[in-house]
């Protein structure tokens, strides 16, 4: 009898298993996000284009903040992690105990360093006089943003997604309702917001931590090697995730910068839009790598990467299409009419943030490989062209320019993914394997060496591999 499966990928790699835990973790990040999209519609409504501009700004920043160490170091844990579940769970746990009082600690001195300069940060670039209160809230609230993504990263590496949607939800309730009530009662003011952005973001780092204890809570035994472990893998992932941001939220900087606050706030109004398509995207790694990573034959994983782009990409274009054509009818419908020019900015992103969906399999299973500088490499060429562009286009074009040059920059990141991605299929050797829907893929009996292709016979492996090695150990039980 056919069942689809939705058990691990030790079990099987099956599309519908991928895209049932996918779902658990866009439905879990969508509601989170839904209401940060919710909030900032009421306060663009409430504000205006010019001070919704500076709130935009003061979000962004937090965002980028939150990126010191980040994704990065959350990834860097669940791949390590990930190593050591199957036979050393204890050790699995310290790594996760590890990385978090790390990231706490480079989240601390972050804090510490912005808040002294933002006051002549906003001096300098800024024409607001809520310019420095802006940044300061920024830097207050991206610490409790990046621990709370690290706790749903602990909650992603046990693959416990319905505690990820619980946490989402409860935190998306905080983040919505005092912005909602405020706003009904017209007392929505740009401080009120900001002191609001700041509260939200601890409310969620609080009880993300309450439901992911179980994951890290206990005694360190071995933090030095750990530690070193964890910085052997990450240096280059911190590097991407970080660059990757950069890149993602330069064109509201560069806008800021080059036109000012109004055309920044249409510009926010029309990406702010577009947003659950990077969700989406998002979630579809935060599957595939733990997942990936328990398969242990290299042209297996580059077959299920290939499956998996090519049923995001007839997903996602169907979805494109749709929203580029219902564009002004939402703007209209969201805003009002005074943010009916961000329609065509909202279409030209939706494009882009398509593009980068798609991207996302290729991407990860780098990750799967231990290629980040790969990674790392692809972002940061993209993150000197959209600079470039920015700095020529955005005087010309404005805020039209800037939507364009952040197509440009995401399609230029998916061509050099899927020429790696053609290149790793053939040096992988082997036809393509087919991926059952509702079986998935066998699991091999040999254990090869993902990042280098070579295979190994089947062994159990040690009870505390060495720190330094790079080898993905999988139990027989596998």
């Amino acid at each position: 009898m056919l069942r689809v499966s939705r058990a691990r990928f030790g079990a099987g790699a099956g599309i519908l298993g991928v895209a049932w835990r996918a779902g658990q973790v866009f439905g879990a990040r969508l509601f989170a996000q839904a209401a940060g999209f919710l909030t900032a519609v009421l306060v663009a409504r409430a504000l205006g284009p010019e001070s919704f501009g500076i709130y935009s700004l003061a979000l962004i920043s937090a965002t980028l903040l939150a990126q010191l160490p980040g994704p990065g170091a959350d990834m860097s844990a669940v791949r390590v992690s990930a190593r050591y579940r199957a036979h050393d769970p204890e050790r699995a746990r310290e790594v996760l105990l590890v990385a978090a009082l790390a990231e706490a600690s480079v989240s601390l001195i972050v804090a510490l360093v912005g808040i002294a300069l933002a006051g002549p940060l906003a001096a300098t670039f800024l024409e607001h006089p809520q310019g420095a209160t802006a940044l300061r809230c920024a830097v207050l609230s991206a610490g409790a943003i990046g621990m709370t993504e690290y706790m749903l990263a602990t909650l992603q590496a046990g693959e416990h997604f319905g505690r990820m949607l619980f946490v989402s939800l409860a935190t998306a309730t905080l983040k919505l309702l005092p912005v909602g009530l405020l706003w009904a009662a017209g007392t929505l003011t740009l401080p009120i917001a900001l002191a609001l952005f700041v509260a939200a973001a601890y409310a969620g780092l609080l009880l993300s931590m309450l439901m992911s204890w179980h994951m890290w809570a206990g005694a360190i035994r071995h933090g030095r090697d750990t530690l070193r472990e964890l910085l052997a893998f990450s240096r280059w992932l911190i590097a991407a995730m970080l660059l990757g941001a950069l890149t993602s939220n330069l064109d509201v900087l560069a806008l800021t910068y080059l036109a000012g606050a109004a055309p920044a706030g249409l510009y926010s109004a029309g990406r702010t839009l577009t947003l659950p398509l990077a969700f989406a995207g998002g979630a579809l790694g935060a599957v595939l790598l733990p997942r990936l990573s328990a398969m242990t034959d290299r042209a297996r994983v580059v077959s299920a990467v290939r499956q998996m782009t090519l049923y995001s990409a007839a997903a996602t274009a169907v979805a494109v299409a749709g929203l580029m054509l219902l564009a002004p009818l939402i703007m209209r419908i969201v805003y009002g009419a005074s943010y009916s020019e961000a329609a065509v900015i909202f279409q030209v992103l939706t494009l882009a943030y398509g593009v980068q969906l798609i991207t996302w399999p290729a991407l990860t299973m780098e990750m799967v490989f231990d290629r980040p500088d790969v990674v790392a490499w692809v972002i940061g060429a993209v993150l000197c062209l959209t600079a470039a562009g920015y700095v020529v286009i955005v005087p010309l074009a404005g805020m039209l320019g800037a939507a364009w040059v952040f197509l440009a920059g995401a399609t230029v990141q998916f061509v050099a993914y899927l020429r790696i991605l053609r290149s790793v299929r053939r040096s992988a050797g082997g036809g393509p394997v087919k991926l059952d829907p509702w079986r998935g893929l066998e699991q091999p009996t040999t254990h090869p060496d993902l990042s280098t292709g070579e295979g190994m016979r089947a062994t159990k492996p040690p009870a505390c591999p060495h720190e330094n090695d790079q080898r993905l150990h999988v139990s027989e039980e596998v």
